[in-house]
């Protein structure tokens, strides 16, 4: 890879954490993570958990509510430094993102008062994540605790799938959530 190439390679968040395992990626997973801003629609079904504490979990993380199969929206903005504000909407609600690389090399999501380090795994269709560390408020919590918190993001014959599940000890169930997303531009594919 050229040094240009590489440099290019390095300021892309997904590109860069999943590193030449990137390249083996179905084309609309490489679209939606390939370090450039995209706006996605499609569907989703979402289950939540109805216990009070996870209702207050939920909350304090800004997910979405119980639906089924609703309209969703994905808008990925990615900044300058690689950085990437993601704006989810599931229906009406809103659920804000900043994905950056963290200090200690993962993947890490701020999303709403809670602050998530993932361990990105590649395998043959997409790639899957798994909590390493979890702050909230800024206050470090056992990884532990969030084992029962995991994504896959993959692809079927024509477009790009997502699952979701957060489940905690004690709360139970906060919330779960899959569907499917494509461009909403359908040449972004081709280029």
């Amino acid at each position: 890879m050229s040094d240009t190439a590489d440099n290019a390679k390095r300021s892309k968040l997904f590109p860069t954490l999943l590193g030449e395992r990137f390249d083996t990626l179905a084309p609309t997973v490489k679209l939606a993570h390939g370090g450039h801003s995209v706006r996605l629609l499609g569907r989703s079904n979402i289950t939540r958990g109805s216990g009070l504490l996870s209702r207050f979990c939920a909350f304090f993380a800004h997910l979405p509510p119980a639906q089924t199969d609703v309209e969703i929206e994905v808008a990925i903005h990615v900044a300058n430094d690689g950085s990437e504000s993601w704006k989810r909407r599931f229906g009406s609600a809103l659920m804000p993102a900043v994905l950056s690389i963290a200090p200690n090399g993962l993947l890490r999501e701020r999303l709403g008062a809670v602050r998530f380090d993932f361990r990105l795994t590649p395998d043959a269709n997409g790639f899957r994540w798994y909590v390493e560390r979890f702050a909230a408020f800024g206050i470090p919590l056992p990884a532990r605790w969030f084992r029962g918190v995991h994504a896959y993001s993959y692809s079927d014959a024509k477009n790009y799938r997502f699952l979701v599940h957060a489940e905690l000890p004690i709360a139970g169930l906060l919330v779960r959530y899959e569907g499917w997303l494509t461009p909403a531009d359908l040449s972004a594919l081709k280029s």
